[in-house]
């Protein structure tokens, strides 16, 4: 049987479906609280960089490049939430949005994530909350707006023009994302079960505990989104790193509430072309060191 690559993670031979082979050097992404001071000044600056970068979409009331991934996160939402590729698009939303922040601001560090399982015995005292190294605290109790930390006064434009806005309810996380709720999903064997049980716990959990913004479609409007999301990856990274066959296992419904239509990892994977010009299937983002990928946790 001829040989033939399959996008860029797979090489179909002889009927076997096979891994392809890792990039050679792979980026260690890093927990919040492991950065050094420095890193994470220099992170916290190039998110705030991308408020200055001006729009790449067109037609939209979008803003600026910042207010993007909101917007497009917006606009796809039943593309991507409660259906099988979940967690493949936003391995590919988190890789878009991190590329941005190294062409567009000079990035050179790491993609950090926020392990909230560190956090669970007393969440309110969490690194990431920190009003100098970190993404400030909770929003005003009447306004939600978020007046503290580097984002004080930090306003968006999606769904329309308001202050970033937080309203902390930390029992969520305690709940949906402590190391128990993890240790559950990982013991799962079937893409699936796995998938859901991750997007309806720990995801769940770091977005109700924030609330505000993050408990909105609109979402990537607050920075800690993307270090969320980037852990939610590295819950999935775990689960495949068990077996060389997770790289290849997926499956479970393509659409919202039609579970007749099985996911393939032949489905395109949905993006605003302005955000992203080409164009990727789910095999595509199957495994952290192939395919555009190249790092590791």
């Amino acid at each position: 049987m001829k040989t033939f690559i399959l996008h860029s993670l797979f090489v179909i031979a002889s009927g076997f479906v096979l891994p392809r082979q890792s990039c050679s050097d792979p980026v260690a992404r890093t927990e919040w609280r492991d950065l050094s001071d420095q890193e994470k000044s220099t992170y916290i600056e190039a998110v705030q960089c991308l408020k200055d970068v001006p729009s790449r979409l067109t037609e939209t009331t979008s803003e600026t490049l910042w207010d993007d991934f909101a917007y497009v996160h917006r606009e796809l939402d039943s593309e991507i939430h409660f259906v099988a590729n979940f967690l493949p698009w936003h391995r590919w939303f988190v890789y878009i949005y991190e590329s941005a922040l190294q062409a567009d601001c000079n990035y050179t560090g790491v993609m950090p994530y926020w392990d909230w399982t560190r956090d669970e015995e007393d969440p309110d005292s969490s690194p990431i909350f920190d009003n100098d190294l970190g993404f400030g605290g909770d929003g005003d109790a009447d306004t939600g707006c978020v007046n503290s930390g580097p984002f004080a006064g930090f306003n968006v434009s999606t769904p329309d023009n308001h202050c970033l806005q937080r309203v902390f309810d930390m029992t969520m996380l305690t709940q949906y994302s402590s190391q128990s709720e993890v240790d559950s999903a990982l013991e799962i064997t079937s893409y699936s079960s796995f998938r859901p049980t991750v997007e309806n716990g720990p995801h769940r959990g770091g977005h109700a505990a924030i609330s505000g913004d993050m408990a909105n479609n609109y979402s990537p409007n607050d920075p800690i989104f993307f270090l969320h999301h980037t852990n939610i990856d590295r819950v999935w990274w775990q689960w495949q790193s068990e077996s060389s066959d997770r790289q290849t296992e997926y499956s479970g419904n393509r659409y919202q509430n039609d579970a007749s239509v099985e996911a393939t990892l032949e489905d395109t994977l949905p993006m605003n072309s302005d955000l992203a010009s080409e164009e990727y299937t789910v095999s595509d983002f199957m495994w952290v060191e192939s395919g555009p990928l190249c790092y590791t946790y």
